[in-house]
């Protein structure tokens, strides 16, 4: 679970996603970056540990445990600077996509603002296996 909160969520396998990141043709699941900000209940932290710790993440910490057991997420996690934070979700559409962005509790609780989702076409693979953790 550590790592999940530190941001290598899952490794993907590229998808059916379109040419340049558009929507799938076929029915298959693509992939969508979101991009999120601190938003006015963003606790404050000076380290991945006290993030870690913070009480008010613990729902996100269990729902992105969920969607990574659940072959949705891909990756994520918070911006070195803990200015925000991005997720890559594997789904059928942006919209499913969003819909799962939006249910994290950290987003509900205002922690985290949803800025912007977009699809995504992985171009270069096999960089997520050789990260350290």
């Amino acid at each position: 679970m550590w790592h999940l909160a530190m941001g290598l969520l899952l490794v993907a396998t590229p998808g059916a996603a379109g040419p340049q990141g558009t929507e799938p043709a076929d029915g298959s699941t693509g992939y969508y970056v979101f991009l999120f900000e601190a938003g006015p209940e963003w606790p404050a932290a000076d380290s991945v540990e006290e993030l870690l710790a913070e009480e008010s993440l613990q729902g996100h910490f269990a729902y992105m445990g969920l969607l990574a057991d659940r072959g949705k997420l891909v990756a994520g996690g918070p911006f070195k600077d803990f200015s925000g934070a991005m997720l890559v979700i594997q789904a059928e559409s942006l919209e499913a996509a969003r819909a799962v962005a939006l249910a994290d509790p950290a987003v509900e609780r205002r922690i985290y603002v949803l800025v912007e989702g977009r699809p995504w076409h992985p171009a270069v693979t096999g960089c997520l296996e050789r990260l350290p953790w």
